[in-house]
């Protein structure tokens, strides 16, 4: 590397050659980089700086880094630099610092500051991207995000497709860190549309689907929900239709933010147990465990409090565990949230000050404004006003800016009706009207419930007429219902209560309170105000618990899919228990030793099982199954609720597990425990609990019985449409008719493979019976008892294709109103033919290569894996060679397809078998349309003969019915054929002279309807005379009936 030295142009600038190169570093600079840069010897450079530091205009910040002091002096420096020079000096600079190894992170922000500098090409891109990644780790989220919006900046203009890539990957990570870089968004719409653009012109469907993703929820967050919804959809589509299960399971994390943010906990816990695995695992990325801690509080707001802290109490060990103070505090955020949901406000306190104890300074920006605005709500709740003040403006804007929860909302509410009632001092410019009149517009549905409520109340201080705060009411209840917060639902209804009792209609007041008190009560009695109380005194506290497990099991007896069956299952004994994890052990039979296997679990994962602490829990389960007796167990050193601090290890406090049997035999276990809460369960309810687990274990048995002959009706099913399909096609012969060498070899090579499961590649242009052959080699094969599928790879769009060969799940996309059985899974046992298979896109190729490889996939828009075990037959009309070299095909896929080809040779190339296939089509067809045709003559023949069919033998066989129906007696007359082609002509194999000249006079007479003398006869077109013609014709073998020479 050749060395730069600028000289100065000052002459009494002894040594600021070496200052001028320093002054271009922006922040740190090492003496290692000037070396490296001016090629000078460390002690000139030791000298020079430490000139510099004696005069004031650079200091040492440590060994080795030095930073300009004198800002003044380091810009005269740098205008010093000729452009040319700088230019070069520039890129210099940045190959000496990304060779480096950056041992602090403020070398990496000098290494960012100078490339965010210049205009970068692909190189220069991937260098800030990376620098941009180190400092995202780092915490320096908003440098980080101006390394990104430099590559977006310099990248937009170009179209290439490594660019785009690096375009496309900056803009997804400048989207990810955005919220948290507190950095004006000016950019990011226009930045994701040219994005998606991009991803769209070199079909990169993964990254189009976050990018349309994340297009929505900035449109979310500017108050755009019609945008923000469609561009959602959009990417939710394109990811069902991708089948790729990681960019579904990205997807699906997305989608359950988007719920959130719209207010939907019921869809969120919907969407979650129609697609939990029945044995989960708890996630690692940030983005996953944020969604896993939103699923948390849904489950909360929707009632079902015991699966919601097991789920929370879980994943705040898990946090531990993976030393992420983030996502430990995201979790406690959650945590605490649901404990005030549940009016517990001790723990939620608790939560909240470990917090603030582990100190805000390290978070994101936004959430550090999300802690800070919780802390001030909790500081309100202990009645410490004066902090409750001090954070409450902090977080305020941000809060106010965003809007996208409906529990944010609810609390910054709760925050300025007490400074209407005069509780707290007013903050400036915030107002409870114009908040109000803006959260009842939001697109998130709770939020709206939340205005409609906190409008209600400030009627009520008003003195507004009862009836129009009811009717507020009414507005808070309906947006409440449909976002699936029962819990706040049923405080809404309690104020409710209240209204109709100023109405004087106590019946109704009645009413609303028992319904509201039927959710609260189980929750936390403390939740009913004293106030209302009297009104419940008529109310049996709680429905029976025997009739509730009773009608529980008869709704888990009807369910037939086993998925949804287990989770139900575990669903119904932590909701009737209060139970917040559980899990399903079941006896492996086929083992031999009766070993117990985890059959399904509830926010208890194998590692959870695995762990030391589950050891007494999994001894009291074994017991369980071997004496058939249920047990509730309290564990050691657990005797009531403890603070979150003693139990932040989530061990077990209590536990009970009820014995499942059928027939008289005990098939497993239902094991379910408390980590947060006291076990509510007692030895006198464990027969009742027995009971739903007896009838639970008939439930799976029944279940896994109707999946099998749901699988068998499927497959049934599958096979009857297809050869429905197959038999409105038709298949218009019957075998493979052919004598000439070249077919003959085909048959030999079909006699050695048939009985093999070797794949097979058969190639051969349109029309030669490539699909025959395959059914050949099938019913020659050990299969051939089973389905023989077909299908052709060119006749499916790009979009079906993957549904067609793997399945669809039911709403795997718009029009999937029934769950598909696709080709692979239909081919189970026998062979499957795909025709065309050049024809696939690279997507589906890919998918192709690893279903060879494991004989397993998984259905579009599903997550099951299912095996096939399948013979593959292809084929295809070009060569995959060539595809592979245009790079059309993937090259290990055609080394996966290409064990055994077999070569088709064209009609063309086999004339002595065209009379064979015209007399076969002939018979065929006038037997059809009852004709007596039974012979060709020889000049029908000869025109056959005579003929380059490009379309082979389909082309003859349509040629021949034509004939067919055009003939009107019992001589067969061909019809009218193509004329050739140049290039077809050129591409004709080389024939003696009198074979060219026989081939022409029948082409002309073929033209002439067989008139040879006259006007318009084939003498007068070939230009010849008369006698002369006819004495060719008799010379070449040419025979035409005599009416036909007249």
């Amino acid at each position: 590397m050749n060395p730069i030295l600028i000289p100065s142009k000052n002459p009494s600038g002894a040594h600021e050659d070496i200052l001028i190169l320093g002054a271009m570093f922006e922040g740190i600079f090492s003496i290692d980089w000037l070396m490296e840069l001016t090629g000078q010897k460390a002690s000139r450079l030791i000298m020079v700086l430490d000139e510099a530091i004696a005069a004031g205009v650079i200091s040492r910040s440590r060994p080795g880094a030095y930073s300009f002091k004198d800002k003044a002096k380091q810009k005269k420096l740098l205008s010093q630099i000729p452009p040319e020079q700088k230019d070069l000096a520039s890129r210099r600079l940045e190959d000496i610092m990304m060779m480096a190894e950056p041992d602090e992170m403020e070398t990496t922000l000098t290494i960012a500051r100078h490339l965010c500098q210049g205009i970068h090409d692909e190189s220069g891109a991937r260098r800030l991207i990376r620098v941009g990644g180190a400092l995202r780790r780092g915490g320096y989220i908003k440098e980080a995000s101006q390394c990104y919006k430099k590559v977006i900046k310099d990248l937009q203009p170009e179209k290439d497709e490594t660019s785009s890539n690096l375009y496309i990957d900056a803009v997804l990570k400048y989207a990810r860190i955005l919220p948290d870089a507190n950095d004006p968004d000016e950019i990011i719409n226009a930045a994701l549309t040219q994005a998606i653009s991009k991803a769209i012109n070199i079909s990169d469907s993964p990254s189009e689907v976050l990018l349309r993703m994340h297009l929505g929820e900035y449109e979310w967050y500017q108050g755009r929900f019609d945008a923000s919804t469609r561009h959602f959809n959009e990417g939710w589509d394109i990811a069902l239709k991708t089948g790729n299960p990681s960019i579904l399971r990205s997807a699906l994390i997305f989608r359950i933010f988007f719920l959130w943010w719209q207010g939907r906990y019921n869809d969120i816990v919907t969407l979650y147990e129609e697609l939990v695995p029945e044995v989960d695992k708890y996630p690692t990325g940030s983005f996953a465990i944020l969604s896993a801690a939103l699923l948390g509080s849904s489950y909360v707001a929707c009632g079902k409090v015991a699966q919601g802290f097991g789920l929370l109490n879980g994943l705040f060990s898990h946090c531990q565990t993976l030393n992420n103070p983030d996502n430990l505090i995201k979790v406690a955020l959650h945590l605490g949230l649901s404990f005030i949901e549940i009016g517990r406000i001790d723990k939620a306190v608790a939560y909240f000050e470990m917090i603030n104890e582990k100190g805000l300074d390290t978070l994101t920006f936004r959430l550090k404004n999300a802690a800070l605005g919780i802390l001030s709500y909790a500081y309100l709740l202990k009645k410490d006003y004066q902090l409750a003040l001090e954070y409450f403006p902090k977080s305020l804007t941000t809060t106010h800016a965003l809007l996208v929860s409906g529990i944010r909302t609810h609390y910054i509410f709760f925050f300025l009706m007490l400074m209407e009632k005069g509780k707290l001092p007013k903050v400036a410019d915030v107002s409870m009207e114009k908040m109000i009149q803006r959260v009842i517009k939001t697109g998130n549905i709770h939020a709206r419930g939340v205005g409609y409520l906190f409008k209600a109340q400030m009627m009520e201080k008003e003195g507004k007429p009862p009836k129009e705060i009811l009717k507020a009411l009414k507005f808070a209840m309906k947006y409440t219902k449909e976002s699936g917060h029962v819990i706040q639902l049923a405080k809404i209804q309690l104020e409710s209560a209240r209204i109709h009792m100023l109405l004087g209609d106590e019946n109704s007041a009645k009413k609303v309170v028992r319904k509201a008190s039927k959710v609260l009560e189980p929750i936390n009695k403390a939740l009913i105000p004293e106030d209302l109380l009297p009104l419940l005194k008529e109310q049996t506290v709680r429905e029976d618990l025997l009739d509730e497990i009773i009608r529980l099991g008869q709704e888990v007896v009807s369910i037939r899919d086993n998925r949804e069956l287990v989770q139900r299952i575990l669903s119904t004994v932590n909701q009737i228990t209060g139970a917040e994890r559980g899990a399903i052990f079941m006896v492996d039979e086929h083992s031999g030793e009766r070993k117990i296997e985890l059959k399904a679990a509830k926010f208890l994962t194998v590692n959870d099982v695995a762990h030391e602490d589950f050891k007494t829990s999994m001894r009291i389960i074994k017991e369980t199954i071997s004496t058939g007796s249920a047990q509730v167990v309290q564990m050691e050193g657990f005797e009531d609720i403890s603070p979150p601090s003693s139990n932040i290890d989530g061990k077990i406090k209590s536990c009970f597990c009820v014995p499942m049997i059928y027939k008289n035999k005990i098939v497993g276990a239902l094991y379910h425990d408390y980590c947060l809460f006291s076990s509510g369960v007692k030895t006198t309810d464990l027969e009742m609990l027995s009971y739903f687990a007896g009838q639970a274990a008939i439930a799976l048995d029944n279940a896994q019985a109707y999946e099998q002959i749901q699988k068998l009706n499927e497959k049934l099913e599958g096979e009857k449409e297809y050869y429905l399909e197959q038999h409105l096609k038709g298949l218009q012969y019957n075998d493979f008719i052919g004598n000439s060498p070249g077919i003959q070899r085909v048959f030999n090579q079909i006699r050695r493979v048939a009985g093999e499961d070797t794949t097979v590649l058969i190639l051969g242009e349109t029309g030669v019976g490539k699909e025959l052959i395959a059914r050949i080699i099938h019913r020659e094969s050990k299969r051939n008892g089973k389905p023989f599928i077909r299908t052709d790879c060119s006749t499916l769009s790009p979009a079906l294709i993957a549904s067609e060969l793997f399945g669809h799940e039911k709403g795997a996309f718009t029009g999937a109103t029934h769950r598909r059985t696709g080709l692979f899974e239909l081919s189970n046992g026998g062979t499957l033919f795909l025709d065309e298979i050049s024809n696939t896109p690279m997507e589906v190729q890919m998918q192709l290569l690893r279903v060879l490889q494991t004989h397993e996939f998984q259905r579009v828009g599903g997550f099951e894996t299912i095996q096939s075990n399948f013979r593959l037959v292809t084929a295809s009309n070009r060569d995959l060679k060539d595809e592979v070299k245009a790079g059309r095909f993937r090259e290990d896929l055609y080394y996966r397809l290409n064990v055994f080809p077999v070569v088709l040779p064209p009609l063309r190339e086999r004339k002595e078998d065209i009379p064979l296939l015209a007399l076969f089509f002939l018979k065929q067809y006038a037997g059809k349309m009852r004709k007596p045709l039974e012979e060709i003559s020889k000049i029908e023949m000869e025109k056959l003969l005579g003929y380059y069919w490009p379309g082979n033998v389909r082309e003859l066989q349509h040629v021949i019915e034509r004939g067919v129906i055009l003939s009107s007696d019992s001589y067969f007359k061909v019809p009218e054929l193509a004329t050739p082609p140049r290039e077809h002509a050129m591409l004709q194999e080389i024939i003696p002279l009198d074979d060219a000249v026989r081939n022409h006079i029948l082409y002309v007479l073929d033209k002439t309807g067989g008139k040879i003398s006259g006007k318009g006869g084939a003498a007068e077109l070939l230009d010849v005379n008369y006698g002369t013609l006819r004495s060719k014709m008799k010379k070449l073998g040419i025979q035409m009936n005599k009416q036909a020479m007249l």
